[in-house]
């Protein structure tokens, strides 16, 4: 998944103007990067994402 891919990347409300972020894309799939770094990327399923984002609300850090 890359700029021509067709996906909507877009990067967390947290990360400002930060060039050192997150970057997600989702489809049936979700796809995840580093934007100082595009490719590659991990793509994880929607449940997994859902998961992850779980752990990170429920995280103390």
């Amino acid at each position: 998944m890359t700029p021509g891919d067709g996906l909507l990347w877009r990067k967390s409300s947290f990360s400002n103007d930060n060039v050192e972020c997150v970057e997600i894309a989702q489809a049936d799939r979700v796809a995840i990067r580093d934007s100082k770094h595009p490719d590659p990327h991990l793509t994880i399923g929607q449940g997994a994402w859902r998961r992850l984002l779980s752990q990170f609300r429920h995280s103390p850090y």
